[in-house]
């Protein structure tokens, strides 16, 4: 069992780093996936998240220009996620990054293009932006009450009547939930800051 830096120096040596330039690595990504006072921790005794650290470490290690990732955020807690993400668009920079994902607001953030793959078929392919409009929802627009509602204190920009361009709204005993189409998104904008006179 390697401890946290000599798993990160055997990746080095074994993609032909020099012994002076792998320790100067070495501590750069210590430093980068906040191990340094794992440094000489055995891998297995580390929590999940930072498990999840150091393979994204290992993975970038000694200048891969090409990097593969399967699920590098599976398991792990909300700040270790976005932690992680914070390494990716860090490292990213010069280099063909890879990776497999369940979570779309993760490929929204960390793709330049985006593929869906169903039942081991490729759905569709493109950027972000693409994908949305041809097949996202659009934006669920949620109207919090301090206390319950009434037509009367919803306010005029979300009335059904005035703007046909939201959904019958969805409504609890404090909230009444919209969905708004990406094709209405302009004009239900424009309407909001230009209500009609």
């Amino acid at each position: 069992m390697f401890a946290v830096a000599h798993a990160l120096r055997f990746c080095t040596r074994l993609k032909g780093i020099s012994p002076k330039d792998a320790l100067e690595e070495i501590k750069t990504f210590v430093a980068d996936v906040q191990l340094t006072d794992k440094a000489h921790a055995y891998a297995g005794t580390l929590s999940g998240g930072q498990k999840r650290k150091l393979s994204v470490a290992l993975s970038f290690v000694g200048g891969a220009k090409l990097v593969i990732l399967d699920e590098p955020t599976a398991g792990v807690d909300p700040s270790a996620r976005r932690a992680i993400w914070d390494l990716l668009l860090h490292y990213r920079k010069n280099r063909t990054l890879i990776l497999s994902t369940h979570h779309m607001d993760e490929a929204d953030l960390l793709c330049d293009r985006i593929a869906i793959m169903a039942a081991g078929r490729l759905c569709c392919i493109g950027n972000s932006m693409f994908l949305k409009k041809t097949f996202g929802a659009g934006y669920n627009i949620t109207v919090c009450l301090d206390r319950v509602h009434s037509q009367s204190l919803v306010p005029p920009f979300f009335s059904c009547s005035s703007l046909p361009l939201l959904s019958s709204p969805f409504s609890s005993h404090s909230a009444l939930f919209y969905n708004c189409r990406w094709r209405k998104l302009r004009p239900l904008w424009f309407h909001m800051f230009h209500p009609p006179v």
